[in-house]
């Protein structure tokens, strides 16, 4: 069956606007406050109390705010840093513009984060950090690396505004940071943050963000988040524990109507994930199965298909990342999904997997 129209296609995601939030972004371009403005201090203010961190810097990107952290608890050339390897290349960037190794280790076979006990065993007399993101927003208990000395970075693109054990995703870890793109849990279009409740952290990337002035010149960054961005941020945010609660509704749903199919759902409970994405593991050939979902209006997500250990030429044996790189598709999971959305994907889901 082949669509007529895209109008009939449930995407992945959805990032229009409201009417009040266009007359907003109107008066900002007619202001000509686009780069700085008032709505940068709002912002900042705004993922203070979100992620329970008393120092926030806005960045303009993920990628960047990772640099900031990687730099500020002093990552170089002579070190490692340990991540998964089922992560966008994003983030491998940022451990490169430090010049330092990764260190890539498994993910679990119960989710899709980064298997915390791997991680441990990886640490050595090089390691500066451990980069835990919580992978399509699913969680894991990072207080196990606590003694271990070595500072953890938390990435919550996935899961911005979060909780766990009711403390804010962000502050659990030595410094945080996360990403506003068009395509995040938090989406702005445009951005990214990092931020701690370490003052010597902050204090360096406080630094790595101010020019020299009339002093002896030092390396800066020029990676500030627009006002424009920020406005749209400021204003998402507000909505954050209402999707929560829809993604949590909707995960439900996919529970219930796929516990007798041939699917490996990895998730243990509602409550061990944001559900950024909804990950299924299918049976076959997953692309197979993607294109005839897309030809019953259905566009599903690929995930990561080529994990960061063999595009970065690594030889570790990573058994769970290879089967979820085979297996895992992500089905359509944003807050605004309709009753009538949910059971065509639900229908869609079914055909697909037995035609």
């Amino acid at each position: 069956m082949s669509l007529n129209s895209d109008q009939k296609k449930i995407y992945q995601y959805d990032t229009t606007f409201s009417p009040s939030s266009l007359s907003e972004i109107k008066k900002i371009f007619s202001s000509g406050q686009i780069s700085i403005g008032n709505y940068q201090e709002k912002l900042k203010n705004q993922l203070e109390k979100i992620t329970g961190c008393k120092y926030v810097f806005l960045t303009n990107s993920g990628t960047t705010g990772l640099h900031l952290a990687l730099l500020a608890v002093g990552t170089s050339k002579n070190n490692n840093v340990i991540m998964p390897s089922y992560l966008c290349e994003e983030v491998l960037n940022a451990v490169k513009y430090t010049q330092a190794a990764p260190k890539f280790v498994d993910i679990n076979s119960t989710n899709y984060s980064i298997d915390l006990q791997k991680a441990r065993k990886s640490i050595n007399k090089n390691t500066s950090a451990i980069i835990v993101p919580y992978q399509y927003g699913d969680l894991v208990d990072i207080k196990i690396l606590k003694d271990s000395k070595i500072p953890v970075i938390e990435d919550i693109c996935h899961c911005t505004g979060g909780k766990n054990s009711q403390k804010p995703l962000g502050s659990i870890g030595s410094i945080g940071m996360t990403s506003f793109n068009d395509r995040k849990f938090l989406d702005g279009g445009y951005g990214g943050a990092v931020f701690t409740n370490n003052i010597e952290y902050a204090r360096k990337i406080k630094s790595l963000l101010s020019l020299s002035g009339n002093k002896k010149y030092k390396i800066n960054y020029n990676y500030s988040t627009p006002n424009l961005a920020s406005y749209i941020i400021h204003e998402k945010s507000k909505k954050l524990n209402h999707d929560i609660k829809q993604r949590r509704k909707i995960a439900d749903y996919y529970f219930k109507s796929f516990q007798k199919s041939e699917l490996t759902i990895r998730y243990e409970s509602v409550k061990n994930s944001f559900f950024y994405r909804f990950m299924i593991d299918v049976p076959n050939d997953k692309h197979n199965f993607i294109k005839k979902m897309a030809s019953l209006g259905i566009v599903c997500g690929i995930g990561v298909d080529f994990p960061l250990h063999k595009m970065y030429g690594s030889k570790e044996n990573l058994p769970n990342t290879d089967l979820a790189v085979k297996n895992s598709v992500a089905l359509p999971i944003r807050p605004n999904l309709s009753n009538s959305e949910l059971r065509k994907i639900s229908t869609a889901v079914k055909k697909s997997l037995y035609a």
